[in-house]
């Protein structure tokens, strides 16, 4: 989607108030994409509003999600180049679990054996005029980087409020009700309250999740303090 023409032509979202249910990584990723398609020198376009409800407070959401993710510039994933064209791509890098090592071994990480030998590193060239490369971040990392922008863009974001039921409008729109007892009001309501959505089950409830099976095993190791984590584990 590109940006709203200045010559007059109207944005179809020009003046909407869009309605966010989840804070996630979607929903938060989904209000930046937005905004940038209303830049600031245009003249045509009125920035729609968005208002995004999250169930969880911040530090809820945040401290639940330690674990990491492999942000990949392959054409199967493309997460490294959507942080680009977010304008985000350097403040997740300099977050990301590898960032004092990408100098040395840009986009790339090592997978350990148990006695913490590395036996297998995977890395891919960087790629594009900007010398994109992959990266691993923890989620929560990545949660906090999309959340402070998604903020400065002008999204509205109301942590400990969740969206409870949600109505269509006389007028088309929504009727959102939350779980403080209020309602609000918005053109477009978008569900992105995760794979097991509430607003999914209520909007559609005979629509089910295809089950792909297992493809992955992971696990979280905690310890007692950062000393006490493993030296390479620690670094990549």
């Amino acid at each position: 989607m590109d940006p709203p023409s200045s010559e007059g032509r109207s944005h179809h979202l020009n003046g909407k108030t869009l309605i966010v249910a989840g804070a996630g990584i979607a929903g938060l990723a989904f209000a930046l994409a937005l905004a940038r398609q209303f830049p600031g020198s245009s003249t045509s376009a009125v920035k729609p509003k968005v208002i995004i409800f999250e169930r969880d407070s911040f530090e809820e959401r945040i401290g639940r999600e330690g674990y990491t993710l492999s942000l990949r510039t392959d054409h199967n994933a493309g997460g490294i180049q959507v942080l680009d064209r977010l304008g985000l791509y350097e403040k997740v890098k300099n977050v990301s679990v590898n960032a004092k090592d990408m100098a040395a071994e840009p986009g790339g990480f090592h997978v350990w054996s148990p006695d913490f030998r590395p036996f297998l590193r995977l890395a891919t060239a960087p790629i594009g005029p900007n010398r994109l490369v992959g990266m691993r971040i923890r989620r929560n990392a990545l949660q906090k980087v999309l959340a402070q922008a998604a903020a400065d863009s002008g999204a509205e974001i109301y942590w400990g409020t969740a969206v409870m039921n949600v109505e269509l409008s006389k007028d088309g729109g929504v009727n959102v009700y939350l779980s403080d007892g209020s309602v609000v009001r918005g053109d477009i309501l978008i569900a992105a309250d995760g794979s097991r959505s509430k607003l999914g089950f209520l909007l559609r409830p005979n629509h089910d999740l295809d089950y792909t099976g297992v493809y992955c095993w992971s696990g979280i190791a905690k310890y007692a303090s950062p000393e006490a984590v493993p030296k390479p584990v620690n670094r990549d």
